[in-house]
């Protein structure tokens, strides 16, 4: 590697999403750095760094967001805890979240202390209380009752004409092969929080089976409300 850091903490994370690991390394007053993999080869320089040069002691890979990529966050000393989001393999070169507390952290981890389903932050201080920042879907809150756990709501309209099947009905195919079906959906947060990414899946035989949905001309997929 090029670069002559003082490195403090080092982490591994495919964040390209092309099935070998990369390597995060934390560093001392320099900015934090990514060493990309190709196939089993690290670069030789630094692919990304950050913009801030934080005195970092500790970083993690984590899908904070949901989108199927690896984001990074890194804890520092006397400064705050900082995110840098990943989007489809590029990682902002600019914190994205940072915390209002500047301890000193000497570790971050991610986990789902609730169970709602996303990544929550837990840092380790010294001589200060550690904590625990809540994910509230693409943001970070440490004083709970500030923010509602809350996900957001999908409302679909069912395509008629088919009706319920009562008893002994007869099955039958509806429409023909080869049509469309379209299917109308509201999505809400009660919070008006963005959702960063929509997919949709359908079932051709009753949930044995699925499939991606194609999202119609004009259909808003990413970062809508």
């Amino acid at each position: 590697m090029l670069e002559i850091d003082w490195t403090r903490s080092v982490a591994w994370g495919d964040y390209d999403g092309d099935g070998d690991l990369d390597l995060a390394a934390g560093n001392d007053g320099q900015p934090n750095r990514l060493y990309r993999n190709d196939g089993g080869v690290l670069t030789s320089s630094a692919v990304w760094s950050s913009i801030e040069a934080d005195r970092t002691r500790s970083v993690a890979w984590g899908d904070y967001d949901g989108d199927g990529d690896l984001d990074l966050v890194v804890g520092n000393v006397y400064q705050p805890k900082r995110l840098y989001r990943n989007d489809n393999g590029v990682l902002a070169d600019r914190a994205i979240w940072s915390s209002v507390e500047a301890d000193l952290t000497e570790s971050v981890a991610w986990g789902d202390y609730d169970g709602d389903g996303d990544l929550d932050l837990a840092s380790g201080n010294v001589n200060q209380r550690n904590r625990i920042y809540r994910n509230t879907r693409n943001s970070f809150d440490c004083s709970m009752p500030l923010c509602a756990d809350s996900l957001p709501s999908v409302t679909l309209a069912r395509p008629m004409p088919p009706g319920n099947a009562n008893f002994y009905s007869a099955p039958a195919i509806w429409p023909a092969s080869g049509s469309t079906i379209r299917i109308h959906y509201v999505l809400k947060h009660p919070a008006s929080w963005p959702v960063a990414h929509i997919r949709a899946y359908y079932s051709p035989d009753g949930g044995g089976r699925w499939l991606p949905a194609a999202a119609a001309p004009g259909t808003p997929a990413t970062s809508s409300r």
